[in-house]
């Protein structure tokens, strides 16, 4: 029986149960577990590999988006984000709003996982609605255009940090690289396209109440914010340097594990302690960070399992073999993998996981960049959102549009950043990788 047959077998149990909306941990263990029976491995062969994968996946991403995840808890409780919000707001004026929507949102992406950044600044975006009259989808285009393609191509997020994983690609590297295609991909599904909802009629929101409390200093906000990023992008001059006790800092900021215990550390005392708010409250603070990266942790391990049993399988080593047979470029591949999963699953992080599974054992013949492949694949997993994707219910009820409104805006502002993703990707592949 041929690999392909044992992938579409595990891939419409996924699609079934997704569309049961079974959990998506136990639809990729339950996938997994079905790939492994139609290929004809003995029970204890499949529970072996589905074991060996979650321990592989979670051994190299679970300290990360742990700490990822406290970080951003951090940043939220401690007021640092409404500082930021804030201060922009203020200095840019209503005149240049969806850009300053779009770079505040921007920001807020880079350490907070997505529906987390989306909860706390859709009260800002509603409340902005009330007060200039704009149109719902002119302003909220430019804050869910920036929140997805960072969550899409930025680690520490969990799709790139585990992509990075899997494909065995520099964190620095991707996250530099990252960093230049997402800023151009959410000026462009942000406030370029949402240009063309300029005139429609303000929607009417009910508006929770935003905290006006004074926060950290606005500079001190953007600086613990860009923290992580920074230390993870300094790492990367370490080869340049030859004072040693000055390179081994540098080494140390180069392993984005150790940047985030820094930042981590760094943002406790500048946002905590020496605002003299008790140690008890941090840690608090910290601890509801990291059990919301709880779930995601599972998907993760769950999707390094089904990885671990299409390797065995044979099924990614004969979709390596079909995309040299039919000369398609492997980054292109990779996008159009994560693309065709995404469509038929909804869910972007699984989409991204799967793709790569299918491509990691293959990536030593592909002879391109496993950080190119990483961005490739994180670009085609948010492509075409639909009826299948929380993302798209999430949009749609939260700025009270119809199911017809929100394809001809959320959904086409996906596929339109998602294809600069690609596109990003090309370039630098042309002219710098």
């Amino acid at each position: 029986m041929s690999p392909l047959i044992y992938l579409l077998a595990g891939l419409a149990t996924l699609v079934i149960l997704t569309l049961k909306k079974v959990n998506p941990f136990l639809a990729l263990i339950i996938a997994a577990f079905v790939t492994a029976v139609v290929a004809g491995l003995e029970i204890s062969e499949g529970l072996s590999a589905i074991e060996k994968g979650v321990g592989q996946t979670l051994g190299s991403t679970l300290l990360i988006l742990t700490l990822g995840g406290a970080y951003g808890s951090l940043l939220e409780k401690s007021g640092a984000i409404q500082s930021i919000t804030n201060g922009m707001l203020s200095s840019w004026g209503v005149s240049r709003i969806q850009w300053t929507i779009m770079v505040i949102s921007f920001l807020v992406g880079l350490p907070l996982f997505y529906n987390a950044a989306f909860i706390l600044l859709f009260p800002l975006v509603s409340g902005l609605i009330q007060q200039t009259g704009l149109s719902a989808r002119f302003l909220a285009l430019p804050m869910v255009a920036s929140l997805s393609i960072t969550h899409a191509l930025t680690p520490p997020h969990p799709a790139p940090a585990a992509l990075a994983a899997m494909l065995h690609a520099d964190v620095a590297q991707t996250l530099i690289w990252g960093l230049c295609i997402a800023l151009p991909a959410a000026m462009v599904g942000g406030p370029l396209f949402s240009s063309f909802f300029k005139k429609e009629r303000a929607t009417e929101i009910q508006t929770p109440a935003i905290d006006q409390d004074q926060g950290p200093g606005r500079k001190l906000s953007l600086l613990m914010a860009i923290l992580p990023i920074l230390l993870i992008t300094m790492g990367n001059l370490e080869n340049k340097l030859t004072f040693a006790p000055l390179k081994f800092i540098f080494t140390l900021f180069s392993l984005p594990t150790t940047a985030m215990i820094m930042s981590v550390f760094i943002a406790t005392w500048f946002l905590g302690i020496r605002r003299k708010i008790k140690l008890e409250v941090i840690m608090q603070w910290l601890i509801k960070g990291m059990e919301g990266i709880f779930s995601i942790l599972l998907i993760i391990a769950a999707g390094g399992a089904f990885k671990e049993v299409l390797v065995i399988t044979g099924v990614a080593d004969t979709l390596t073999n079909m995309a040299g047979a039919w000369s398609l470029h492997p980054l292109l591949f990779g996008w159009m993998l994560a693309a065709i999963i995404r469509v038929a699953i909804g869910s972007a992080t699984v989409a991204a996981l799967t793709a790569a599974g299918l491509l990691a054992p293959g990536m030593v013949q592909m002879n391109v960049s496993p950080e190119l492949m990483v961005l490739s694949i994180g670009s085609g997993s948010i492509f075409f959102s639909h009826l299948n994707d929380a993302g798209f219910w999430m949009f749609k009820e939260f700025f009270q549009l119809t199911i017809k409104e929100t394809f001809l805006s959320w959904t086409l502002m996906e596929s339109c950043i998602s294809l600069m993703g690609l596109a990003g990707v090309w370039i630098i592949y042309m002219f710098a990788a």
